[in-house]
């Protein structure tokens, strides 16, 4: 009798257990929600609203921290925002984000092309850099153990390539920065006009899955298959109108993080 009432509790402790290891809805954002570990104030969730030119910060309990407005120069429209992070770019505590900025400058040909501006700027609205043509960049730490900012620099009037690039210092290693992280493959050409080439990560090449691309706002407009072993995408984009889009690859569960491109 007392075996029996050994197993009989082992399997209730079983059950309630596995009752309290089940997936648990939390929060759903609007638009595509990221995540940063700010230094001295933990992981965020953070939005950008690219209408707005603003940077929703929530906490890890989903709670409103800041509402970050991104001083975008004029005339010009948020493209993207790299970082939400503290004591990166300098050693207060107020929050610093690194953001891209487009303008498009049209021409006799009617072609016309985009000139990026980088911005690092802390959460009052003050600009601590202004890297113009700057369109991507990364961050990491070299052997000395010194942090760095590598921003690529492009002249679209002149080349679709990169024309030069910036190197900064950074204070002293701090988390959020990554030893020895490289750049993903961008997409080319960029602003595309009839298509672009979208790189596939490594981790996807193994299996079949798709390129999904929409606008800034979340709308779908192409799902294109992508074959296993395929490196590189040729999409046509003469369907898209005039604007930025976001793109991902995913397939098999597996999800490679969005990119951008604008179309002409």
């Amino acid at each position: 009798m007392k075996n029996k009432s050994l197993s009989l509790t082992f399997i209730l402790v079983l059950v309630f257990s596995f009752s309290y290891a089940q997936l648990t809805f939390e929060q759903s954002y609007t638009g595509a929600a990221e995540v940063a570990d700010v230094e001295n104030f933990g992981y965020k969730y953070f939005v950008t609203d690219y209408l707005m030119n603003s940077v929703q910060v929530y906490n890890e309990d989903h709670t409103p921290w800041k509402n970050i407005s991104v001083p975008v120069p004029t005339n010009t429209y948020l493209y993207d925002v790299a970082y939400v992070s503290s004591k990166v770019f300098n050693l207060d505590d107020l929050v610093e984000i690194l953001a891209v900025s487009y303008e498009y400058v049209a021409t006799s040909d009617t072609s016309g092309y985009y000139i990026y501006t980088t911005l690092v700027f802390n959460e009052n609205g003050t600009v601590l850099l202004t890297v113009p043509g700057g369109a991507y960049s990364f961050t990491f730490t070299d052997n000395s153990n010194k942090s760095k900012l590598v921003v690529y620099v492009y002249d679209y009037s002149v080349s679709t390539y990169i024309t030069s690039t910036s190197v900064y210092a950074l204070p002293d290693k701090v988390s959020g920065i990554k030893n020895g992280e490289t750049p993903n493959p961008l997409p080319f050409p960029n602003p595309a006009a009839q298509e672009i080439n979208i790189p596939i990560g490594n981790q996807l090449q193994q299996t079949s899955h798709f390129i999904v691309i929409s606008d800034l706002n979340g709308k779908e407009y192409l799902k294109v298959p992508v074959q296993q072993g395929q490196s590189l995408s040729n999409i046509s984009t003469s369907s898209l109108p005039s604007g930025s889009y976001i793109y991902r690859v995913e397939g098999n569960g597996i999800s490679m993080p969005a990119g951008k491109f604008v179309k002409r």
